[in-house]
């Protein structure tokens, strides 16, 4: 349960990341809106930080640190996977972090 929290946290804050970038964001929201770019790079950073720390409170610094490169590794290949094949469901983090 916990690997899989982390794992959707990490998802999230690699697709934050990926989205701060303007040819990523171009093919995602479809020039609806302006990126937020700085609001999704802070995010991500910090999701990606909150979530080594968590894991190694969790787990302990030797496999916690393990864990989260595990997990994020995953998470930066799924990221890519979806840009590639599956942009379109990259759309509700776009609309999070869309400018209104």
């Amino acid at each position: 349960m916990v690997v899989t929290a982390v794992f959707l946290l990490c998802a999230f804050s690699c697709s934050a990341l990926a989205l701060s970038q303007d040819r990523h964001w171009r093919i995602v929201a479809a020039q609806n809106g302006v990126a937020r770019k700085d609001v999704a790079r802070a995010l991500g950073w910090t999701l990606l930080i909150f979530s080594l720390v968590f894991l190694i409170w969790r787990e302990g610094p030797s496999f916690g640190v393990l864990l989260w490169g595990m997990i994020t590794a995953l998470a930066i290949f799924a990221t890519a996977i979806l840009l590639a094949y599956r942009p379109q469901l990259l759309k509700p983090i776009a609309a999070i972090l869309r400018r209104r």
